[in-house]
């Protein structure tokens, strides 16, 4: 991320704009589920909420520290807009769910208790999707120096 503050610096005029979207994960959470994404079955009947994945926390602020320090009136960007929402990821069953965390998430994993319990819930129905909210956060700077 510090790599990318200074392309992001380097490569804009002053008065121009940046956007740093990437995973939030909230100060103070530490293992709480509410920071993490959280993973629901979606079937014909009802949703269900079946538990989350788990991340380590220590990328995030680092990357965290680096935007606040580069946000400092005398450094070179200025914060414009700080935004959090969730982006929902969709999956059609847990072969493909496991294949996309393995291979795209590899930072996060699922824990064996909420594993059996969303391989249990596909197996009673094959037609329940497995959909994952992760907690985005979006920031627009500009650079003013």
């Amino acid at each position: 991320m510090g790599h990318a503050f200074d392309e992001i610096y380097r490569v804009l005029k002053p008065g121009g704009y940046a956007v740093d979207i990437r995973p939030f994960r909230p100060a103070g959470t530490g293992s709480c589920r509410s920071g993490r994404p959280q993973i629901t079955c979606i079937g014909n009947q009802c949703n269900t909420s079946v538990g989350a994945l788990q991340q380590k926390a220590d990328d995030f602020r680092y990357a965290d520290r680096l935007l606040a320090s580069r946000l400092r009136p005398k450094d070179q960007l200025q914060l414009l807009v700080h935004q959090t929402f969730y982006v929902a990821w969709y999956c059609r069953s847990f072969e493909v769910f496991d294949h996309f965390v393995s291979t795209e998430w590899q930072s996060l994993t699922l824990g064996q208790v909420d594993r059996h319990r969303i391989q249990a819930m596909t197996r009673q129905d094959s037609s329940i999707q497995i959909r994952i909210d992760m907690p985005v956060q979006m920031n627009v700077m500009q650079r003013i120096s």
